[in-house]
């Protein structure tokens, strides 16, 4: 058959759009259900403990890329993807409901990494190191305190690790934390307001917009800002790029041809220095092109231990200092802390995470809502 009707029917459609001549968007094309975000943070978190193995392992310092460290180009892209599936959670809840479900994904598995670098990790390297009558109840008891609501306080135990090519503290991974869950907390507020929830783009824009500029004040002009201000408005700039392509997904190109242009910024912008000014958007949406386009949608999609292995990774790597694992090489070092983290990144999630995350059926609104019918 060759008519007119017929070729149309088979001829592929152009690139960039759908079957139907509609364009491929990041609405249209990104499944919540059936994509390689989680994948993606697990690369991300292992990308991390390679970053750690140089400063952990005493190898010197970790590999840059346009003067960022390899792990922080990983803790961009985790916010990154973060800020875009918060944006979604946060439409879709009730501020309570928000709340409790970041609380869920970020507390229960920090306390629990917490107790058990206190009562198991510090106590088994005082041994090894021979300082075990230095640890006392209070001492594991303020380093738990500490960390336990993200302030990163005091990350040493009663001296331990004194003799570690790193011995600042037992984990040099949680600091980012802190302004994650901050970010939650200021979307999670915006769309409180009536007139944001009503048009959300342009104050997550001027959100962004804000982040951009005091990072581009701390990192091109050097302003002198508090380390607060300066961390949390740099990777804002990740969080709230990637909740603003969210929020504009109906509008936003998903195609090769826009990837490659964000990879050209990104390669642009290491070459000349200037990651920290114009990273966010397009890292934010590199990732997010990998999260629709890698086939590994299998990977984490029921069981996510990608916080498991970035909160357990950091200690796992200083006990393997203390049995000598850095004389076998950085690559091995590599190796035995990516080995050594996933079975506790698999029992953390198993055994806390996801029964905790369970949990956000029994949140306050739920509840509330419980108490009024009854």
């Amino acid at each position: 058959m060759t008519s007119a009707g017929a070729d149309a029917a088979v001829r592929p459609p152009k690139a960039g759009t759908r079957a139907n001549g509609a364009p491929r968007t990041l609405a249209s094309e990104f499944d919540p259900r059936n994509n390689s975000l989680n994948a993606l943070r697990l690369v991300l978190a292992s990308l991390v403990i390679v970053s750690h193995a140089w400063p952990i392992g005493g190898f010197g310092p970790d590999p840059t890329i346009g003067g960022v460290g390899l792990g922080g180009w990983a803790v961009a892209g985790f916010f990154g993807i973060s800020g875009f599936l918060i944006a979604g959670s946060r439409q879709r809840s009730s501020a309570a409901g928000f709340l409790w479900r970041r609380f869920l994904r970020i507390f229960p598995g920090l306390w629990t990494c917490l107790i058990v670098t206190a009562l198991a990790f510090a106590p088994l390297a005082a041994a090894v190191e021979g300082g075990s009558q230095h640890l006392s109840a209070a001492a594991l008891a303020r380093y738990v305190a500490a960390n336990g609501l993200l302030l990163h306080g005091e990350d040493s135990i009663a001296g331990t690790l004194a003799g570690a090519p790193y011995a600042q503290g037992w984990n040099g991974s949680l600091w980012t934390l802190f302004y994650e869950f901050g970010c939650y907390l200021i979307l999670g507020a915006m769309f409180v307001l009536p007139f944001v929830k009503r048009k959300p783009i342009p104050w997550v824009a001027l959100l962004l917009a804000t982040s951009i500029l005091v990072t581009v004040a701390a990192t091109e002009l050097h302003s002198d800002l508090p380390a607060r201000v300066k961390l949390g408005a740099y990777l804002g700039t990740y969080f709230f790029a990637g909740a603003l392509l969210f929020l504009c997904a109906s509008h936003v190109r998903v195609h090769a041809l826009q990837a490659a242009a964000a990879l050209v910024v990104l390669a642009l912008a290491s070459w000349t220095g200037h990651v920290e000014a114009v990273a966010a958007v397009p890292l934010a949406f590199l990732v997010l092109w990998l999260g629709i386009t890698l086939p590994l949608q299998r990977v984490g999609r029921r069981n996510d231990i990608s916080y498991g292995v970035y909160i357990y990774a950091f200690p796992i790597q200083q006990l393997l200092v203390l049995g000598g694992a850095e004389h076998l090489g950085v690559a091995a070092f590599v190796a035995l802390g990516i080995a050594a983290t996933l079975p506790l990144a698999v029992a953390s999630w198993f055994v806390v995470e996801r029964p905790a995350i369970a949990l956000k059926r029994f949140s306050p609104g739920r509840l509330q809502a419980v108490r009024t019918a009854a």
